[in-house]
């Protein structure tokens, strides 16, 4: 019994000390300076990219900068911690302590929020589309339990994905069988329900496969494009544009948690100050380089995007299953506070969405 107690007084010690230690840091800011707090960030681009030099460095100096030196972010870019697809998963085991989250990589795990990355759910505006974007999170993701591992900070929409091919396309007929590239998810069934055949490669890969005609061009922004050169091989962007994918900050729930409550404020009042960073980082990438990238905007008729509506109407009906199905989540409502939000910030929804609502 003895020797029991003296392993508890011990125990009991030790917790004390800690702390008394943890105590003495948070009312010492010289020596919690000189020891920081080491967070490991998998940032996904380039070091090099417009939406790293305009997005997600600047957020991450926002919360080093605003922790007064109490936090150091170490980075990581273009997958050199994490590789697409392992996001999530690096994110849960700790690998990473701050990660790119992108839904689209991650099909299984991600339902309500794809309904953002669905075909025409959100304007061709960067602005509104990221508020709405905000808007639907906070109201059907944050208070929820859904990813119970890990804590949304960012939620952005990119710029609108479109084909961008060798081929000049108007109609559903100039789309039937051409070959493109897909990231996965949505995507891959927007190509498919209008008659194109997805090819599933990397980014990197596109500009050989375009080459050398395994496919036609790629399903992805005018941003991407640029930044993997392919511009030099393809001609055409069609406009508008279909969807987005939506491009998140998440942090590992535990690690978050683990923080001083005043270093969490820090990291969710820094989120909160560049909520739309990367949509407008995408947004003003393709603006600056369209004009040196030599694609033609093919615009489509309105009678022909009613004729894309009607393709595309399966890929929803298949998202309301789904989101029915895996997260017992009646998908009209999702639709609905969807509509309100276009309506909120100034944007009129569509009236096929509305009658989806219903």
């Amino acid at each position: 019994m003895s020797n029991y107690r003296r392993i508890v007084k011990t125990m009991l010690l030790l917790w004390i000390l800690s702390c008394v230690s943890l105590l003495f840091l948070i009312s010492n800011p010289a020596l919690a300076k000189e020891n920081p707090i080491v967070l490991r960030a998998e940032l996904f681009w380039g070091p090099e990219s417009p939406f790293t030099k305009n997005a997600t460095n600047p957020y991450c100096k926002e919360i080093e900068d605003k922790s007064n030196g109490r936090i150091k972010i170490e980075k990581y870019y273009a997958g050199s911690l994490l590789k697409p697809g392992e996001l999530y998963e690096g994110l849960v085991s700790g690998l990473a302590d701050i990660s790119a989250m992108f839904p689209v990589y991650e099909r299984g795990k991600f339902y309500i929020e794809s309904l953002l990355e669905l075909p025409f759910a959100l304007p061709e505006n960067p602005e509104t589309a990221h508020k709405i974007a905000k808007a639907v999170f906070e109201k059907w993701v944050n208070p929820t339990e859904i990813h119970p591992n890990i804590k949304m900070l960012i939620y952005d929409p990119s710029s609108l994905y479109r084909f961008i091919s060798t081929k000049k396309i108007t109609t559903l007929e100039d789309l039937q069988g051409l070959k493109f590239r897909t990231p996965g998810g949505i995507m891959t069934d927007v190509v498919k329900s209008l008659g194109g055949t997805p090819v599933k490669i990397s980014s990197g890969e596109i500009y050989e496969a375009v080459q050398r005609g395994i496919a036609d061009g790629t399903f992805h922004t005018i941003a991407a494009c640029w930044s993997w050169k392919y511009y030099e091989l393809v001609k055409y962007a069609q406009t508008p544009g279909l969807q987005a994918t939506m491009l998140c900050m998440a942090m590992n729930k535990k690690k978050f948690n683990s923080l001083p409550k005043d270093l969490q404020e820090v990291i969710l009042s820094a989120s909160d100050k560049y909520q739309g960073s990367i949509t407008h980082a995408y947004y003003n990438a393709e603006e600056d380089y369209l004009p040196k990238m030599g694609l033609e905007k093919v615009y489509l008729s309105q009678n022909e995007i009613d004729r894309w509506l009607v393709k595309l109407s399966p890929v929803w009906q298949a998202w309301l299953r789904d989101v029915k199905a895996k997260r017992d989540v009646d998908g009209k409502l999702v639709i609905k506070d969807l509509i309100a939000a276009w309506e909120e910030f100034g944007a009129t929804a569509p009236s096929w969405m509305i009658e989806l609502s219903k």
